[in-house]
This record gives C-alpha cells, sequence and structure tokens, in this order.
C-alpha cells in the first residue's frame, strides 16, 4: 500500500499536460455530437414526411392501388420530386402490364377451352360448333365459319358458322380451292390477312354482308383428322357387324331376321332406361352379335330338326363363350364381348355359361334377355306359329325377379304393342346397323386401322361362311397379301401326332418353294419354337438369317426382305403355323403383330371348328361299333353315285354281304365276341378294296359295299377277295364265312338305287340258300344269279 501512495505522487506532477489535453478533446467531442444531432433533426424534418409517402404507395401498389399520388410540402428537395415522378411513371406502367397479362389471360383460357372441347369428343359437328361459337364471341359477334377441304372435287365446304351475318350463309356451300383468302389459305397452306378486305386481291364479297377485313387460318387439322377416322372406322366397323348379322341368318334360315328384330326390341327398352349414346351403341353391338358363337357349332346340330341330345345340347350351350372368343379379338367390339357370353344368364342364377346372378350380369345382356325371349315367343318356328303379344307379355312379366331383371321387365310391360308392331316392320326392311350422319363433305381417309378392319372383315366373313378348311385357308392366305400388302403367306397345319408341319395354303410363293415345304417335320425347323411354345417369332431381315440364307431365298425372291411366324391357335394348343413375308426388311411393326396375333387367333378357332364339324359329320355317318358307314350314309350316297356314273357313262357294282350262321355265334359266345368278329371283317373288307370303295354297315351282320367305275368282272374279284380273306381268317373263337350278292348297275333305264340294291339283295339270298360261303352273280342278261365257285 506504501508504495503505491508513493507512486500516485509521482504521477500527478508527471501527467499533468496530459490531462489538460483530454479535457479539450472531451469538450470538442461533445460539441461535435451536439452539432449532429441538430442536423439528424434539421434533415428528418425534410425527409421523415415524403419516406412516410413513398412508404404508404408501395403498401397501396401490394395491395393492387395504383391510383396513387405522391405529396410532399414545399420543404423537399428537386431529387425527392424526380423520385416521385418517376414512381409513378412506374405504376402507370404496371397498369397497362396487367391489362396486358388480363387479356392475354381470356385469349388462354380460350385456347384452353377450345382445347378441352375438342378433346372432349370425336364428333365433327361438336368441334366445330364449339370453335365458330366461341371465337365469335371472343371478338364481340365477329362472323366465323369453318370450312372443311373436299378431296374429291378441290373445294372447300361450310360446315359451321355464328357471329353476326350467319343467317346469310348457308351450311354446304362451296369455295373452289385458291379462290379468295379462304382458297387461298387452303391452297398455299398459310394464314391470309385483308385488313381493307375491298382493296386485297383475293377478296370475294359476299352478298349482304358489310365485310371490312378477313383473316384465314388453316387449323382443326388433327381434330377434324381424328373425328374422320374416328367416323371411317365406325362405319367399317358397322359394315363388319351387319356382314356377320347377315352371314349367321343366311346359316340358320329358321329364325332369320331374329337378329335385327332383337336390336330393335333391345334399343327401344335401353332407350327409356337413360343410357349414354356409348352404352347403347355396346347393347346394339351386343344384340346384333348375340349368336355368333353359333359359328362354332355344327349343322348337324345346329340344323337338326329333332330333339338334340343331351351331348348335342351341351355343344350348343357353348357358343356363348365361342361367341365371347371370337369376339375379344377385336378392341370395339370387347365390351359387346361381354353381353354375347352373359346373354344366357338368369336373374336368379341358374342360367349358363358363368351362372351369374342379379346385377353380376351386364345390363345390355339383361335387356337383351327380355327382348330375346318376346321374339322368340311372337316369331313363327317349324313345330308351332307365333303366339301373340299378350301371351308374351304374361310370360315375361311371370319370369321377373327369377328369369329376367325386374327393372327390364318394368320398362318392357310400358310398351304398347303397336310399337312392337312398328319396330318389327322396320326392322324387315331397314339395315340392322345405324349408318352414321354423313359429313357437308365426304373426305376420303387412307388409314392402316381401315385396312387392317377390312381383313379381319374378310377373314370373318370367311370363318363365317363355309366351314370348308381348305376355303378358309386360302381365304387366309390371299387375304394377307391383298388386302394388307404382304409379299407372301404360308399356312401350315400341325399333326401332333407325327409332329409334322404341312403346308394348307399358300400365296405368293413360287411353286418350287411349295414342293420343298409340302410336308416337312418340326424338330429342326429353325421356327420350331413357335410350335412348341404358341410364340411369336419375327427375323427382321431374312438376308442376316441362316436359315434362310441357306435356302437361298433372296436369290429366287429377292424383294422379300422380313419374316413373320405366328402360331394359329385355340383353347390354347397349336394347330399350325402362318408365315408372312415382307417386301422390304424391318417391315413389321408392334400394331401388325398385334393384328397378325389376332389373324392367328382367327384362324386357329376356325381350323378346330373345321375339324369338330369334320370329326361331328363323321360321327354322323360313322356305324359306331364297326367304323364302316352307317346305313344314312350309305342310302345318300348311292344314289349321287349312280346319277355321277350315269353322267360320266361310267359303272358302278354294289356288293351285299352277310355273316354266315352269326346268330349261333352270338348265342354261344355272347354279345361282345360277336362285336369284335364285326369289327375284325370291317378291317379285313377295308384292307382288301379300293380308297375309293365305300363300305357300310347295311345293318345288322349284313354290310354293302360300292364300288365306283367298276364292272361286273372287277366286282367278282373283289367279292371273291373278300370271301376268302374272311375265310382264311382266324377269329378268336373260331372259323367263320361270308355269303356275298353282286349286282352292277347299266347304263339303261332300269339303273336306279332300288333296282341295284333289289339285285344285289337277290344274288345274296341266292348264296345263302347255294350252301353259303360263296359269291353268287346277278347276271343282267338273263335277269338271273350266278353262283361263283370258291
Amino acid at each position: 500500500m506504501k508504495w503505491g501512495v508513493v507512486a500516485k505522487r509521482d504521477s500527478e506532477e508527471s501527467f499533468a499536460p496530459v490531462a489538460e489535453l483530454a479535457r479539450e478533446v472531451l469538450i470538442i467531442t461533445a460539441l461535435i455530437l451536439i452539432a449532429a444531432v441538430a442536423v439528424v433533426v434539421i434533415l428528418s424534418r425534410a425527409l421523415t414526411q415524403p419516406l412516410v409517402h413513398l412508404v404508404a404507395a408501395t403498401q397501396a401498389v401490394a395491395a393492387g392501388n395504383f391510383e396513387v399520388e405522391m405529396t410532399t410540402d414545399n420543404r423537399r428537395t428537386d431529387e425527392i420530386g424526380q423520385l416521385a415522378k418517376s414512381f409513378q411513371s412506374m405504376s402507370a406502367a404496371v397498369r397497362d402490364r396487367e391489362s396486358q397479362l388480363q387479356s392475354h389471360a381470356k385469349e388462354l383460357e380460350l385456347l384452353n377451352q377450345l382445347g378441352r372441347d375438342i378433346a372432349a369428343t370425336l364428333d365433327l359437328r361438336a368441334i366445330s360448333t364449339h370453335v365458330v361459337i366461341h371465337v365469335a364471341e371472343r371478338f364481340n359477334g365477329f362472323l366465323c365459319g369453318l370450312l372443311l377441304y373436299d378431296e374429291a372435287h378441290d373445294e372447300l365446304v361450310t360446315y359451321s358458322v355464328a357471329g353476326h351475318g350467319a343467317n346469310r350463309i348457308a351450311l354446304g356451300d362451296r369455295t373452289p380451292l385458291g379462290h379468295g383468302l379462304m382458297g387461298q389459305a387452303a391452297l398455299t397452306r398459310r394464314t391470309q390477312l385483308a385488313n381493307d378486305a375491298a382493296t386485297y386481291p383475293d377478296f370475294v364479297p359476299r352478298v349482304g354482308l358489310d365485310i371490312r377485313a378477313e383473316v384465314t387460318i388453316p387449323i382443326l387439322a388433327p381434330a377434324v383428322e381424328n373425328a374422320r377416322l374416328f367416323r371411317d372406322l365406325s362405319a367399317s366397323n358397322d359394315y363388319t357387324l351387319d356382314a356377320l348379322a347377315a352371314a349367321l341368318d343366311a346359316r340358320d334360315k329358321e329364325t332369320e331376321g331374329h337378329s335385327r328384330r332383337v336390336v330393335a326390341y333391345t334399343l327401344a327398352i335401353a332407350r327409356r332406361m337413360n343410357l349414354s349414346q356409348q352404352e347403347l351403341d355396346t347393347i346394339r353391338r351386343g344384340a346384333l352379335l348375340h349368336d355368333i358363337g353359333k359359328i362354332g357349332v355344327p349343322d348337324a346340330i345346329l340344323l337338326k330338326a329333332g330333339p338334340l341330345t343331351e351331348e348335342e345340347r351341351a355343344v350348343m350351350r357353348r357358343h356363348p363363350e365361342w361367341g365371347q372368343r371370337i369376339l375379344s379379338g377385336i378392341p370395339f367390339l370387347d365390351v359387346a364381348a361381354e353381353i354375347v357370353c352373359t346373354h344366357q344368364e338368369r336373374w336368379d342364377g341358374g342360367g349358363y355359361p358363368r351362372q351369374l346372378k342379379g346385377e353380376a350380369i351386364p345390363l345390355g345382356a339383361r335387356v337383351f334377355a327380355v327382348a330375346d325371349t318376346y321374339d322368340a315367343i311372337t316369331s313363327d318356328r317349324p313345330y308351332r306359329a307365333g303366339r301373340s303379344y299378350s301371351i308374351a307379355r304374361a310370360e315375361i312379366e311371370a319370369g321377373s325377379g327369377t328369369q329376367f331383371d325386374p327393372r327390364a321387365v318394368e320398362i318392357f310391360l310400358q310398351i304398347p304393342e303397336l310399337e312392337f308392331m312398328r319396330l318389327r316392320a322396320e326392322a324387315l326392311t331397314s339395315p340392322a346397323v345405324t349408318q352414321p350422319l354423313p359429313l357437308w363433305a365426304e373426305l376420303p381417309v387412307s388409314s392402316t386401322s381401315s385396312v387392317e378392319l377390312e381383313a379381319l372383315n374378310r377373314l370373318i366373313k370367311a370363318v363365317s361362311g363355309s366351314l370348308n378348311l381348305d376355303e378358309i385357308l386360302r381365304e387366309a392366305a390371299c387375304t394377307t397379301v391383298e388386302t394388307l400388302g404382304a409379299a407372301a403367306c404360308g399356312l401350315f397345319l400341325y399333326e401332333a401326332e407325327t409332329d409334322i408341319l404341312t403346308l394348307a395354303a399358300a400365296y405368293g410363293f413360287p411353286e418350287s418353294l411349295k414342293d420343298r415345304f409340302s410336308r416337312f417335320p418340326v424338330s429342326g425347323f429353325h421356327n420350331e419354337v413357335v410350335v412348341r411354345e404358341a410364340c411369336i417369332r419375327l427375323h427382321d431381315d431374312i438376308a442376316e438369317v441362316p436359315a434362310f440364307v441357306e435356302l437361298e431365298l433372296l436369290k429366287s425372291q429377292p424383294e422379300w426382305g422380313a419374316y413373320l411366324c405366328v402360331p394359329l391357335t385355340a383353347k390354347g394348343e397349336v394347330s399350325g403355323i402362318m408365315g408372312v413375308l415382307s417386301r422390304r426388311p424391318r417391315a413389321f411393326e408392334s400394331h401388325d403383330i398385334t393384328l397378325y396375333q389376332a389373324m392367328g387367333e382367327q384362324i386357329g378357332l376356325a381350323i378346330a371348328n373345321a375339324r369338330l364339324y369334320q370329326t361331328t359329320q363323321q360321327q354322323a355317318m360313322t356305324d359306331s361299333l364297326t367304323g364302316a358307314y352307317n346305313r344314312r350314309h350309305f342310302d345318300e350316297f348311292l344314289p349321287k353315285e349312280i346319277e355321277r356314273c350315269n353322267r360320266y357313262r361310267h359303272g358302278v357294282s354294289l356288293i351285299m354281304l352277310d355273316m354266315d350262321r352269326f346268330k349261333e355265334y352270338n348265342d354261344a359266345y355272347g354279345h361282345p365276341a360277336g362285336d369284335e368278329v364285326l369289327r375284325q371283317v370291317v378291317r379285313l373288307i377295308l384292307k382288301n378294296v379300293r380308297g375309293v370303295d365305300v363300305v357300310a354297315r347295311y345293318g345288322g351282320e349284313e354290310f354293302a359295299v360300292v364300288l365306283p367305275e367298276t364292272d361286273l368282272a372287277g366286282a367278282c374279284i373283289a367279292a371273291e377277295k373278300i370271301r376268302a380273306v374272311v375265310d382264311t381268317h382266324r377269329f378268336p373263337k373260331g372259323r367263320l364265312t361270308v355269303s356275298l350278292g353282286v349286282a352292277h348297275c347299266s347304263l339303261d333305264s332300269e339303273s336306279s338305287p332300288d333296282v341295284l340294291l333289289a339285285r344285289a339283295d337277290q344274288a345274296l339270298y341266292k348264296a345263302k340258300n347255294n350252301g353259303r360261303n360263296c359269291v353268287c352273280v346277278w347276271q343282267p342278261e338273263f335277269g338271273s344269279v350266278t353262283r361263283q365257285t370258291p
């Protein structure tokens, strides 16, 4: 502490000048601060008020109020005045920009609305109406018109008009291409503008209209083209349906006109349900094609006069599923295919093929069921006359809630009898499909889709119009080349038992290739996977495929390019393949492959149906026990053969054959042993006659053999050969023999089936009485029978 006191004292004397200087500095600093405060106060009074106005104006502009005035007192500086003037100029510019943006927004909204209208429909009438009305309104009633180009006549046709003076312009008026502003716009494909129409060289005045300016713009081409495409595709679709319905009616004459009538009845009920036009179109198509699945039902069943057996009824009940399978591959019929598949369902679930119940059944099928039943009751059938409206009404009302949808029945009961009579009369005279309304200008459209529909139409007609497999395959190959523009097409049938592919139809192939590929094994085939896995195989350029290079195809056919191999399938099984060659490499696109795949399914189904038909026909004329032809086929074949032989001056012979003592054999060893003997005898006969000869079981143990173009001597040789081979054959239970009678149909007035049969039967009777195991011949010269010695 002492040391510190001493130090303080010393400091008081040593730092006296410094302390004086510090006091002066403090005084000066204080004066400067006071002056600064004074300056701030003075300036604040000059600046605060303008700044407050500036902040207020800024807030007003942010709120959208552009009517702001800048005011200051007389003491504001020139710079602040300039600032205010600049801000007012900015406010005016912002107001102008806002006005421009609002105008552009309206224009964009107009374009947006037009875009929505155009996208919402493919109806050209609706599109054009929206366009001209919106444009006329946007420009305060200016006259606006839309014209379409008629390529066939090189003219523009007035299609829609709106605005001031629209009533003075007739729809359908024509303007030559290149004539006037409109004709120039269409010809040059450029906008034509005439601000002073009277001085414009290409301006054409309109009578009764004071047009001062005109602008013509080539627009809406995509919308117009899409509408045309849609119209033409719809027309092609309807023509296809009409052809299918006509084919169905032609096949089943007993119900001719049925499809058209039920379409009319179904739509009469459906329209009263307030359904959309799209729903009505779907229902119409489903009703029109409801029986298309009967294409797959053999004629022997479909046209059978008597009642069907249980097996035949089972085949008939499959036609709804077959119909759906036929239509499901066609895009515009996908929904209608459901109606086709379910039109035999019942409201209570007792129908077929799916046993659907209630509203699980598509509405179109429920409505159709009522209409179909009404037509069935009121139409004539071979076994009864059509019944009255009151009877049909009562039966349908009784089925409400069980067989039929109660709502559909309720609406049906509201339709008077006179309405049904009118619909029935119209169905007889008008087409089953409604034609689309024509445009003012009929504009031809060439599109890939139309070509594809035409190809499918041709193919479906071939499938529906014939069960002859050769005809169907030839038409398919021809369609592929002629309609779709392929270079060549070959169709091969697959034999699963032998694993062999056989050429069944070809179009565009040279004869050398037809011979080379007439029959070949699947194993080792360069497209073996198509058969094994039922998949499509595409070669974009056959010049790059070793298998094709080895065949040297391009040397003989240099114009060939790509190759597409498509399986022909039905029910998941491959029945053949279709090979298509194009005229240039990489020619097949995705839509081509889809089309050919659909064609492959149609052809595969046709093959399955044709084979089923052949099998059914074979069963209908074949004896189930022995495999020989039955009596029915014999009775049909013999008159035709005699007529043919007489026409071409050839003879025909007949052998009648009967087993000797066969009843005793049956009694001794039983019917199963006797049945086996009959089968063995038929096999022996078939092995010892020609392929053109017809062996038939005439009845019991009696058989007939028809020998076309065979004289009496040749028939005797054949008969003796049969007798000998049976005599020497070792049957399971011992030796058996046959007796045979032979007759020949000569070219005389007595050459008839009955006469020939009577003579052969007389010869057989003689053989049985002459000791059996022999051949007796009826001699025309003497009208007697001669025995041939064994």
